[in-house]
């Protein structure tokens, strides 16, 4: 395959994939936001490219990830980069999620760290808790493509039943 049609295939690919796929450079500002970034956390491409990550990290964790990542881009190394991680985040209607993702450092030729790519799994299941009398739980299959009407985080419906987390695997 030539390689300009080989560059137009990896573009594809990532653009369209349904799982989020993040890049983000050496000062921590966003590069790549696919449809599946998208859709998992409710920021358009056009407003998410350019932003720093912390669109999508919690307020109280942004000090503490921003010190970790800044070594990770000094050091080269990350000790997360073989298995899943899962961590909170935020969704642009500030509903947090808790995602699982993998990180993978991207370098120049030369070996220098360029920045981190993350790739988190499409949306297969919610796990709702309701807070109130009982602390009722209230698990759901999620089809994106015909449930978000009633179970995509922020919809009204998840509002009144007083959400306070939901966790995307």
């Amino acid at each position: 395959m030539h390689m300009n049609g080989k560059a137009l295939l990896y573009q594809q690919i990532v653009e369209n994939a349904q799982d989020a796929i993040i890049f983000r450079n050496r000062d921590g500002f966003i590069e790549i936001w696919n449809t599946g970034a998208e859709r998992i956390f409710g920021y358009k491409a056009k407003k998410a490219v350019g932003q720093s990550f912390d669109i999508i990290i919690p307020e109280k964790l942004r000090a503490s990830h921003t010190k970790g990542y800044h070594k990770v881009m000094a050091t080269g190394s990350t000790r997360y980069g073989k298995e899943l991680l899962g961590v909170p985040g935020v969704r642009k209607n500030g509903v947090q999620i808790s995602i699982e993702f993998s990180i993978l450092l991207v370098r120049f030729p030369s070996g220098e760290v360029w920045g981190a790519a993350a790739i988190i799994p499409g949306i297969l299941f919610l796990g709702f808790k309701k807070i109130g009398p009982g602390g009722l739980a209230i698990p759901a299959s999620f089809d994106p493509d015909h449930d978000k009407r009633i179970f995509f985080p922020g919809d009204d419906f998840i509002k009144k039943l007083h959400i306070r987390d939901v966790r995307i695997c």
